[in-house]
């Protein structure tokens, strides 16, 4: 069995510590999950996420679902980790995601 790393983050000032959590995980290419806002100000804070893939198309309580397309989008752009932002409606249940997509790792969830 793989580990899992994850690391999740709250309070102010948390979105700018993205970019520093993954490089310190060895994420490279993260899959971003947050609503449009959210990954606005994550993409804001961090300039160097900004060629990160993002996936938005998620419902209230995401469930399996929500995390096919986002797992088929982790696969076709070969990411590494996977950072979610938001509340629980944006990271759902990560174990769903981390399950479709064959990744065994993860940034983890931020909220602020």
């Amino acid at each position: 069995m793989k580990e899992i790393r994850r690391r999740t983050v709250r309070g102010r000032g948390s979105i700018g510590k993205a970019a520093e959590i993954c490089g310190n995980l060895g994420i490279k290419n993260p899959l971003v999950i947050g609503n449009e806002s959210l990954v606005a100000r994550l993409m804001k804070k961090n300039p160097v996420l900004l060629s990160s893939p993002v996936f938005s198309a998620y419902h209230p309580n995401p469930d399996l679902q929500d995390a096919e397309p986002a797992a088929e989008i982790f696969r076709r752009q070969k990411c590494d980790g996977l950072i979610s932002v938001g509340g629980d409606t944006a990271s759902g249940d990560p174990r769903n995601r981390r399950h479709r997509s064959g990744s065994n790792r993860e940034c983890g969830g931020i909220s602020e």
